[in-house]
């Protein structure tokens, strides 16, 4: 506990008071929905309040996070920047004190404020939590038993925030909870419920009435009914709408104001241009409604990134804005906008200071950069480097930034006029069973840099947005290299040092394991051909021996769905040089521990396969140490066609005739 009489300042009082719980197969429980899982709850089936109070007092994880918090190590203690409560405290100067009085006589401290999220068991499948039809994902794994905390909690005084999937889902039992809670009567504690309103009967309806629900948020993002059916597959616009405004109806019928009804909706570019309109309507009909941006979703990130603010123009945003202050004049308190209006002035003053860098170059976000290097942009990012592997001849990338370099140059019969993986520090001959990853080894060795990242001769980052969407193995095919193909994927150094300012990573855009037809990262691998489980649980043992810390990123990564491939990344110098003493390590000892002597040469390409997959576990590790970690995610090209153009030139000195076949 805090010292009594402390001066800190502190962003939030979430630490003392506040428990979210994601409950899934395992049950997650944190601080606050932007914070790092501090405990995962295996067998959840008989816990209830009495058990997560002694987790939230006396587990040693949940007490080390507190620990930094009250030292003012807000990093440390896994709060990020894109939290509210962390921007408001840092702009704006907002603060809590004296978290001393949240605790009891003996220092306890009992958690008065609960967000359970009773997910992904759902009835509709929208498209910004899961865009495609081939996702997998239990949708039985949440236990019900987690909700039976729900009536003693609120009855005691306990507030709390339920969310989904959707609550209303007969498996969880929350109609005839809320029936309890009225039978109980005087409770002290309170109950806001976010639900999609398919199952808002009139039974529901009287229960929550009748209950002490302070506020029901229904998810509703926009009021053309083509357009709400689309984004939220599964459900009906005209079938909702009723629901909604007979819970309207029964609550003004009883004279009451409580709870507040009001519509929950997201901002997105299929929505935003007609945001007037959608505000206007549901007004009318006597709702509230509240306002946020689209965040990035677990299982739709290309949705997301076609759907997100990010793929709205600068004029875009700031007409959604003039929208947002019209309706703000007309309808006053009604409309909760301020966090909407704070995101939107904030992604104007962001693109607005991106445009500013790319004018400076010539040209909109979409056109052609003027030839030449930002220095101020250069400056901002220092020494980036760019290794590209080539094992043959062919059409090659070069620059500044871009170095073609040849792998496995020591085994190699061809000489190439470029970098090669057999100089210095080196494990050039071993190319055959690392491939790209000589290249990496060598720079890791033997390149002072800034920023790392590595290529290959016909797989390459898009470093410009390109519409064309990813085909079967995450790849946008392309035709070969030539002038317009590198203006058209931003391979200039203008352009990659414009895409990497700000960004800590790039990487590549996470691929599913249901385009391959498989339910897990471990099923994706044993299922290649020539390629062998035996020798993934061997690295996954490895990496427990070595390096056990990562344990947990181990296995969240064999259950997983999504993974990076192509052993493609740039990277800041210390993550850089940290990811590759811990991958090198891993693969060394798996090397000894490998019987290569009969493998087929795809076979021995084993250990390369491998450093694709723990680039993914080291990530997700990473990204919980560091969660303000800034992340790109860019498309990948490949090339049908690798070998130099030929030059075609006249037959004679004179009079040649063009003739086009």
């Amino acid at each position: 506990m805090p010292n009594q009489g402390s001066s800190r300042k502190y962003p939030c009082e979430n630490p003392y008071t506040t428990l979210y719980m994601i409950a899934r197969d395992k049950l997650y429980l944190r601080f606050c929905p932007c914070h790092s899982s501090m405990v995962e709850v295996t067998d959840y089936d008989n816990i209830g309040f009495d058990e997560l109070n002694d987790i939230f007092n006396n587990n040693e994880a949940v007490c080390n996070v507190r620990r930094k918090f009250a030292e003012g190590d807000f990093l440390g203690a896994g709060c990020p920047d894109n939290c509210n409560f962390m921007a408001a405290f840092k702009v704006s100067g907002h603060f809590f004190d004296c978290p001393e009085k949240y605790a009891d006589s003996t220092g306890r401290y009992t958690f008065s404020r609960a967000y359970l999220s009773l997910g992904p068991d759902c009835n509709i499948r929208c498209r910004y939590c899961m865009d495609t039809d081939d996702f997998d994902v239990d949708f039985g794994s949440c236990k019900e038993q987690i909700a039976d905390f729900i009536v003693p909690f609120v009855h005691n005084g306990g507030h709390l925030d339920l969310t989904g999937g959707e609550p209303f889902l007969p498996k969880w039992g929350f109609v005839e909870k809320l029936k309890e809670l009225a039978v109980l009567g005087n409770s002290k504690g309170s109950i806001v419920v976010f639900t999609n309103a398919t199952l808002l009967d009139d039974e529901a309806c009287d229960a929550m009435l009748d209950a002490p629900v302070d506020m029901v948020l229904i998810s509703m993002d926009t009021s053309r009914p083509e357009l709400f059916n689309y984004l939220r597959r599964g459900s009906d616009f005209e079938h909702v709408l009723r629901n909604a405004k007979t819970l309207l109806e029964k609550r003004n019928a009883r004279g009451k104001t409580r709870p507040i009804i009001r519509i929950a909706c997201s901002v997105l570019k299929s929505n935003a241009l007609h945001l007037e309109e959608t505000i206007d309507f549901y007004l009318e009909q006597g709702f509230d409604i509240s306002l946020n941006m689209l965040f990035k979703a677990n299982f739709s990130p290309d949705f997301c990134e076609r759907e997100s603010v990010d793929a709205m123009s600068v004029e875009q945003v700031q007409e959604v804005l003039c929208q947002l202050i019209r309706c703000e004049e007309k309808w006053g308190e009604r409309l909760y906008s301020a966090t909407l209006k704070g995101q939107l002035e904030n992604v104007i003053l962001q693109k607005n200071n991106l445009l500013t860098a790319i004018l400076t170059q010539g040209g909109d976000y979409y056109a052609k950069r003027k030839p030449g290097i930002n220095p101020e942009i250069k400056a901002a990012v220092g020494n980036a480097k760019i290794f590209v592997s080539y094992h043959k001849d062919g059409e090659i990338l070069e620059s500044e930034i871009m170095q073609p370099i040849h792998v496995g140059a020591a085994l190699s019969g061809v000489t190439l006029e470029m970098l090669r993986d057999d100089t210095g520090d080196n494990i050039s001959a071993k190319n055959d069973r690392f491939c790209e990853l000589t290249a990496q080894y060598w720079a890791w060795k033997n390149v002072d840099a800034d920023y790392y990242g590595f290529m290959h001769y016909r797989r390459h980052f898009a470093f410009r947005d390109i519409p064309e969407q990813p085909e079967l193995g995450g790849v946008v095919i392309m035709q070969r290299i030539d002038d317009a193909y590198k203006n058209y994927i931003g391979l200039h150094d203008n352009e990659i040092y414009a895409c990497l300012k700000d960004y800590d990573i790039i990487l590549p855009t996470p691929i599913g394991t249901s385009v391959w037809g498989t339910l897990s990262n471990e099923a994706q691998f044993s299922s290649l051909e020539n390629l062998h489980a035996v020798e993934f649980d061997l690295v996954c043992q490895v990496i427990n021996q070595l390096h056990p810390e990562y344990s947990d990123a181990v296995e969240e990564f064999r259950s997983g769905k999504y993974a990076y491939w192509y052993n493609m990344f740039v990277m800041r110098r210390e993550i850089f040089h940290d990811y590759s003493a811990w991958l090198f390590s891993i693969l060394e000892a798996v090397e000894h521990k490998v019987d290569f002597t009969y493998f087929s040469e795809q076979e021995m390409r084993t250990l390369a396969f491998m450093a694709e997959r723990l680039l993914s576990v080291y990530l997700n590790h990473l990204q919980k140490r560091k969660p303000d970690l800034a992340i790109k995610h860019l498309k990948i090209t490949l090339l049908k066609n690798t070998e130099k153009a030929t030059d075609v030139l006249p037959a004679f000195e004179s009079g040649n005739v063009p003739i086009a076949v």
